[in-house]
């Protein structure tokens, strides 16, 4: 994802990302589904938070 994102900005456009999700207790951000358990904390996903 942050990769997409340097070559969006480096060729001068906008990102086109789908739903992000962002464990709300580490931080751990992934795009598209939330996993069962964060790998960083290993909370559940109910602790994930969508945006997008």
């Amino acid at each position: 994802m942050y990769q997409k994102a340097k070559q969006a900005v480096d060729a001068g456009r906008d990102v086109q990302l789908g739903t992000v999700q962002i464990c709300e207790n580490c931080g751990y951000t992934v795009e598209g589904e939330a996993p069962d358990r964060c790998p960083i904390c290993d909370v559940g996903k109910d602790m994930f938070k969508a945006f997008g």
